[in-house]
């Protein structure tokens, strides 16, 4: 899966299933390729992902601003957010109260696990894209492992050409 004309094959599929199929499409492509989502860069410290923020609590996005009053009660840390908006998804956007003027979190040490993991992979897999300036990408890539795996059977078929 190396040459170039494969990667761009693997591309085309890969663009197609996210632009017209779900996240499942787009996961069931990236294993068949034998590839997965990861995360790569840093935080750039811009703060655009702490003033358009959608949440999803027991599996379900908030799409009003009482559903996120309910979550703030049994969610203390939440209450650092307040209600920015509605998305054009009709989901509740939020932004955050630590954000400093410099694009810093003013309260690093104890920010909730929204914050430590931004952004994960299932990001592109729900139709998300990264803020403009955003240090970080997510892109698909061959797993570690498999790499592993395959340069250990090209070195066992090197030294037993028989096999």
């Amino acid at each position: 899966m190396g040459s170039s004309g494969e990667r761009s094959k693997i591309s085309r599929l890969l663009a197609v299933g996210k632009e017209f199929f779900s996240g499942g499409l787009t996961l069931f492509l990236l294993r068949l390729c034998g590839r997965k989502l990861v995360r790569t860069g840093g935080c750039r410290c811009c703060g655009a992902c702490c003033e358009c923020i959608n949440l999803r609590v027991g599996g379900r996005w908030l799409n009003s601003p009482e559903q996120f009053e309910r979550v703030c009660r049994d969610h203390p840390d939440y209450q650092r957010f307040t209600v920015s908006g509605i998305d054009d998804q009709g989901l509740v956007q939020l932004s955050c109260t630590s954000l400093q003027d410099d694009g810093r979190c003013g309260d690093y040490e104890n920010r909730p696990a929204i914050c430590k993991s931004f952004p994960t992979t299932s990001l592109v897999l729900c139709g998300g894209v990264l803020p403009p300036g955003c240090g970080f990408a997510i892109t698909s890539a061959v797993p570690f492992a498999k790499r592993l795996r395959t340069a250990h059977r090209r070195n066992a078929r090197k030294k037993d050409p028989s096999a």
